[in-house]
């Protein structure tokens, strides 16, 4: 090394400053923000529910003792500056293992093809490493080369491993939807928790009713559940009989809020509602939500003539009722120009025009598919829409 020329010393500190603060940076927002979820549930389900993972404390935790691998790897390593961001391959590789979870997994925990591909893949490295300190050195360390020429190596590299752990996973984004709104419910967010995934088409019947409980914690219901995506797929509001040992917050505490635990003989959302209907309903301290589970269910199941009477029955019979639909919820008044009956009295004139605007849609389009797809886009957050379109 030339001790005249300050350039290389003051580029290493450069490389291994700037990728050190990459690193941290790409690991604690990757595990905090983005795997923070899933590795709470893995940790629920791991644990049988015995411990808890926290997700600041998590990342922190996480991230510090990658970044220790990294600097263990460091000092058993002596590569040229130009290629020192490969000293964070083994935690870019861990940390891509430990991530890389899914329902699979947390049914019958495995590392799957990691058992195999790990090791080689370490022992590539090793190899790779060895290769590169016995380099002959480069004429461009000793020399008044750029920084860039040592920069641009490091951070392609650094780069291309970012890029590679951060889309290797093993869950799709509706299962992070899930899981997201489910830490948020539990955190007392409900808010939040109906706001998850609402751009996105894809759903799952778990994201419904996550996305129901917490609309309806928000007294929001009857007017915003038909503006989301909806899975044709079971049609039901509480996942009666879901699995209890992968779900922190289950079926048994919405069943709970409103009213009463599900009991073993009751396999349906239907059927459990029906039971809390027959019972003294008008005395149960949450009316209200118990009320409007039960009418969205009829309305998912395209029952109309029984959602009409049961909306009527209520309204009559119910105090509390008559002063909360005092204007009926934005769903039960679009289902309400379907329907007809004596719900005609509580459809104001704008719905009628709306709707007019949408049988005109309708009828304008021959073929099926574009029919569709234009009425999704004007009038897909519209219960006509589920009504025509949903099976």
């Amino acid at each position: 090394m030339n001790y005249n020329n300050p350039v290389p010393e003051r580029t290493r500190g450069v490389i291994r400053g700037t990728l050190s603060v990459l690193f941290i940076l790409f690991t604690f927002f990757y595990l905090y923000r983005i795997q923070g979820d899933l590795l709470a549930e893995a940790q629920f389900v791991f644990s049988k529910g015995v411990t808890t993972y926290h997700r600041l404390i998590g990342a922190i935790i996480i991230t510090a003792v990658l970044y220790l691998l990294q600097w263990i790897v460091n000092l058993l390593t002596r590569v040229p500056n130009r290629w020192y961001a490969l000293t964070f391959f083994p935690s870019f590789l861990t940390l891509t293992v430990l991530t890389d979870i899914n329902t699979r997994i947390l049914d019958d925990f495995s590392f799957g093809n990691w058992t195999w591909i790990y090791p080689v893949l370490m022992v590539l490295f090793i190899i790779l490493m060895f290769f590169l300190s016995n380099m002959q050195p480069d004429n461009s360390d000793d020399t008044d080369s750029t920084m860039a020429t040592f920069l641009w190596p490091n951070y392609l590299t650094m780069t291309a491993m970012i890029a590679a752990s951060a889309s290797i996973q093993g869950t799709n984004d509706v299962y992070h939807y899930e899981l997201r709104a489910e830490t948020l419910i539990m955190e007392g967010d409900y808010q939040e928790a109906s706001k998850v995934g609402a751009k996105s088409l894809a759903t799952s019947p778990r994201l419904t009713e996550l996305r129901a409980y917490a609309l309806s914690k928000n007294g929001k219901l009857g007017d915003l559940l038909f503006t989301y995506p909806l899975d044709s797929v079971g049609k039901q509001l509480i996942l009666i009989g879901d699995s209890m040992t992968h779900h922190r917050f289950t079926y048994q505490d919405i069943c709970k809020e409103l009213g009463a635990m599900c009991g073993k003989n009751i396999h349906t959302c239907a059927g459990y509602l029906d039971v809390m209907m027959a019972t003294d309903t008008l005395k149960h301290k949450d009316t209200e939500r118990l009320a409007d589970y039960y009418l969205c269910t009829l309305l998912m199941e395209k029952k109309l003539s029984v959602f009409a009477d049961s909306l009527m029955a209520m309204r009559i019979f119910s105090d509390s009722l008559t002063s909360k639909y005092k204007e009926l919820p934005r769903a039960y008044r679009e289902a309400a120009l379907l329907a007809q009956n004596h719900l005609i009295d509580y459809i104001d004139e704008e719905m009628e025009q709306r709707y007019d605007e949408y049988c005109k849609l309708r009828d304008s389009y021959n073929n099926a598919v574009e029919r569709k797809n234009y009425l999704r886009r004007q009038f897909g957050d519209t219960y006509w829409w589920y009504f025509d379109y949903v099976k």
